[in-house]
């Protein structure tokens, strides 16, 4: 079935083009007219970390073009997170692979998009969808997708941040704007208690990302020794609370509690949102964190931290960056956490407690 997907876009796109030859417009020719979109579709239908850091480009477009109606077109387990966004005027799921397809380009082209942004998106659908939403413009950051002649102009991949790439395309547009901050709806407020509770995220995506659980649990000793009223909260998907368990069973249980797979996702933004820190993973927790202004100490060595890491100012977020591993060109699920494992419990107590005393605001209760 995954060998037809191809072919049976270019036949819809080929059937499409024939009936509207003229609808697909070069960005010049799009600046030449001289016109604002009216309406504009913006793709960010992936995981909740890329759909976050695809905020500050859709907030820039809501600057730009106050006027203009924004639809966002985002998975559809990430709904109720993004209801009530400030910058988005309409949501439209999506449902993964090509699940509900036709019933979904049919809400895509009710939209009546001037304009798609494609910030975050699945190929090789994706741009045959906009294509078929009726955008008369279309744009993407650097991709390979064999329906990328139907782009309406080509950005290179650079080495910047990934809030960055997708800027450039509102940018494109020729808006001036600055670069907004990551944005949750206004529902969402940081509101730390009166003690002190630290995040652990120890999971991730793909194993190669994930630090070792045991090094979360001492970590947590450590910190626990250093801290004594401390509490803390492992935060993860039901997949990684027997991993969770183990951590929490490692080191202080009483002090620690476990709420992976227990939480909706809104309820992982309130409890993120009550964190004094949270050390954390390459991982989707990481940028709620940073769109919460919640302190975060990040652990990176197959990615970088330069293109994914926290958004926000460095006095609140914190990054133990190590080279990459040897085995990042071979398939994801054959990667070992090799370069994750370079990372010392050291680093992370002392960077953790760097963080704490500069920003928790605590530290007339703290033993600093």
């Amino acid at each position: 079935m995954r060998l037809l997907r191809v072919p049976f876009l270019r036949l819809l796109v080929a059937f499409h083009r024939m009936r509207h030859p003229g609808q697909l417009l070069s960005l010049e020719e799009w600046k030449a007219q001289g016109s604002k979109p009216k309406s504009i579709l913006v793709f960010s239908n992936t995981a909740l970390g890329d759909t976050l850091l695809s905020t500050p480009a859709l907030c820039a477009l809501r600057q730009c073009y106050p006027d203009a109606h924004i639809t966002l077109f985002l998975h559809k387990n990430l709904m109720p997170l993004f209801r009530d966004h400030p910058c988005a005027d309409e949501l439209i799921p999506f449902h993964g692979g090509f699940r509900r397809f036709f019933r979904t380009l049919e809400a895509l082209r009710q939209a009546q998009p001037d304009v798609a942004l494609l910030l975050h998106s699945n190929a090789p659908q994706d741009i045959p969808m906009a294509l078929l939403s009726g955008a008369h413009v279309i744009l993407k950051t650097a991709t390979r997708s064999p329906f990328r002649h139907l782009l309406s102009a080509h950005f290179p991949r650079q080495e910047k941040h990934e809030v960055e790439r997708r800027m450039d395309l509102v940018r494109a547009l020729g808006c001036s704007v600055d670069t907004p901050a990551l944005q949750l709806p206004q529902r969402f407020r940081r509101k730390p208690g009166p003690g002190l509770t630290i995040g652990i995220q120890s999971g991730a995506a793909d194993h190669y990302k994930v630090w070792p659980e045991e090094r979360f649990a001492e970590t947590i000793l450590r910190l626990s020794e250093r801290y004594p009223d401390a509490r803390f909260i492992l935060t993860g998907s039901p997949e990684e609370r027997a991993a969770c368990d183990r951590i929490r069973m490692a080191s202080i249980p009483e002090r620690v509690e476990n709420l992976c797979g227990k939480t909706s996702l809104e309820q992982l933004v309130e409890v993120v949102a009550g964190l004094d820190l949270l050390i954390t993973n390459d991982t989707g927790t990481l940028h709620v964190a940073a769109a919460l202004d919640v302190p975060t100490l990040a652990l990176f060595s197959p990615t970088s931290c330069l293109e994914f890491g926290a958004w926000g100012p460095s006095r609140l977020h914190h990054v133990i960056q190590k080279p990459p591993p040897d085995d990042l060109k071979l398939p994801k699920k054959q990667r070992s956490n090799a370069g994750m494992q370079q990372i010392s419990v050291d680093e992370v107590v002392s960077e953790a407690r760097t963080l704490l005393h500069n920003t928790s605001g605590k530290s007339d209760k703290l033993p600093f």
